[in-house]
């Protein structure tokens, strides 16, 4: 029939079932890197920009030479504690474990490397963890670390050297756990003071606020570096910070 419209011409449903869960390679130094991450908007399966940027500037700074990277003394300060004999580190909020994975490619098998998050992200971790591991080198443990409960006793009582970072800014409201948690990590009763390596990218002013809290818990933090992001638009900022960094603008 003339101006009648035909229904059957509509956008077609798709019926394709969607990937949950996709395989991502990326090429270092005389090895691969793959993880798994998950295609759903779960935050903490997913790989995020500050991370492949963290690793990314480690990378650089360990295989790439680090004069190329002009770091100031507080940079020096964080890598050299990350290449001494007795490395132990931390990191928060791992999620698919990419930073501490990575970093574990760097250092031979006496060191000791804790990926933290929620229970919920400790399977991709783990997965992920199992996929990347590498004679030689250290293997990766995954664990529960909530930001509003007490230290596990696990590194309550043996504190780590070097606590990292990377994408923990996202949601502000977390921000009173996150800095009660690195207080707790980064003033250990005894020993020296470890020191903190965070990869942020802003996404709103309002997580500059976290530099504040930080300051009023007496804990420094400058910043050392800048990676271009990795798969979107903006640069991801490379600070360290701890109890004896003396802040600086």
């Amino acid at each position: 029939m003339a101006g009648g419209k035909d229904k059957a011409k509509g956008k077609a449903k798709d019926d394709t079932p969607k990937q949950g869960r996709i395989s991502r390679a990326w090429a270092i130094p005389r090895k691969q890197l793959t993880l798994v991450e998950q295609t759903s908007f779960d935050l903490d399966k997913k790989v995020w920009d500050s991370g492949l940027a963290l690793a990314s500037w480690l990378w650089r700074a360990f295989y790439g030479g680090r004069q190329k990277l002009k770091l100031r003394i507080e940079g020096h300060k964080v890598l050299e504690r990350l290449n001494a004999d007795d490395l132990s580190v931390v990191e928060l909020g791992s999620g698919t474990g990419l930073v501490s994975i990575a970093l574990s490619q760097m250092f031979p098998s006496n060191a000791s490397i804790v990926a933290t998050d929620l229970e919920s992200a400790l399977e991709i971790m783990r997965e992920n963890i199992a996929l990347n591991a590498q004679e030689g080198h250290p293997q990766v443990r995954a664990d529960v670390l909530d930001w509003e409960a007490p230290l596990p006793e696990w590194v309550a009582s043996s504190p780590p050297t070097v606590v990292i970072a990377a994408d923990v800014t996202y949601n502000t409201a977390s921000f009173p756990a996150l800095v009660d948690t690195l207080e707790r990590l980064l003033k250990p009763a005894d020993g020296p003071a470890p020191l903190l390596l965070l990869a942020y990218k802003q996404r709103d002013a309002a997580e500059r606020e976290l530099w504040n809290m930080l300051a009023a818990r007496q804990i420094g933090t400058v910043q050392v570096g800048t990676v271009r992001g990795a798969e979107e638009e903006g640069v991801v900022e490379i600070w360290v910070g701890g109890r004896d960094i003396a802040p600086r603008a």
